[in-house]
């Protein structure tokens, strides 16, 4: 359980991850969002690469404070008009796809949470059965169910849980 706890957490930490890097390009053109990306995930970080990280972060907030200045004006000159409509273009095409990636995110955590799920439930049930077989049990139940009597085969099953090696999900 404390594996599949930590992989699903690690998973979200890597949605998060990829999320912030999409929300710091917001307002930048697709060639300055590629380098952005690219250069996030290169290597370890360099002072360099940090350096121009940050620039891409602090050009795409300069031009969302830009684009909301524009937005304000009641009359823009035709100049402002121009970059008015091409930072919204920029930003407008960026935020749907924001959405768009944090619904597939959503979907994907909710996958991943039921396919650790049912990892988890197999291997129980995998074990009840097999310490139920070994004790000759015709039925399990749980104990709170059982008002008097019956065999607790909890240890039993916890030392068949614990022995069992990484499922497929924990190799992932």
């Amino acid at each position: 359980m404390h594996e599949l706890n930590r992989q699903f957490q690690d998973f979200q930490r890597e949605q998060d991850e990829l999320l912030e890097k999409r929300y710091k390009t917001r307002a930048l053109r697709d060639d300055e969002r590629q380098e952005y990306l690219d250069r996030s995930d290169m290597g370890p970080p360099t002072e360099e690469k940090a350096k121009r990280l940050a620039e891409l972060a602090d050009l795409s907030d300069t031009r969302e404070r830009r684009l909301l200045a524009l937005r304000q004006k009641e009359e823009r000159a035709p100049a402002e008009e121009e970059e008015y409509q091409q930072l919204r273009a920029v930003y407008d095409e960026r935020m749907s796809e924001l959405a768009a990636l944090q619904a597939d995110i959503q979907q994907a955590r909710l996958a991943k949470r039921d396919e650790l799920t049912r990892v988890v439930t197999d291997s129980i049930h995998s074990a009840v059965k097999a310490v139920a077989e070994e004790k000759g049990l015709a039925v399990v139940l749980r104990k709170e169910i059982v008002l008097h009597g019956g065999t607790d085969i909890t240890d039993e099953l916890l030392v068949k849980l614990n022995a069992e090696g990484p499922t497929e999900a924990t190799q992932e």
